[in-house]
């Protein structure tokens, strides 16, 4: 899934947790700037390890809002007891991400 605008290309990585793993500057050099997605986590689970990730996404004017949510999951996508959301909200000239750890009740 990609946000495109004049100056920039941002790319979300469907198949692990929706992180962003793309920022390319077109009129700059046209490469990737990021070298090693990043990724929200705890112990051994991360969001990149998702076995699944739902997607939401609305646009209003210049902003879109993105949101990707599932469990954290360990290598081989196995989940683990801790959820993730992780919303984007994206203008020509500003990207913000709120990240939420959902931890199950004991």
């Amino acid at each position: 899934m990609s946000v495109r605008s004049d100056y920039w290309r941002l790319e979300f990585d469907l198949r692990n947790g929706g992180t962003l793993d793309t920022i390319v500057f077109p009129h700059g050099s046209g490469k990737n700037l990021i070298l090693d997605p990043a990724r929200t986590g705890v112990d051994q689970w991360s969001d990149r390890d998702a076995p699944s990730v739902a997607v939401a996404s609305s646009s209003k004017d210049n902003v879109v809002r993105l949101e990707f949510s599932g469990q954290l999951a360990s290598a081989g996508r196995q989940p683990g007891p801790v959820g993730f959301r992780t919303a984007w909200t994206i203008s020509p000239f500003v990207v913000r991400a709120d990240h939420t750890l959902v931890f199950p009740r004991t």
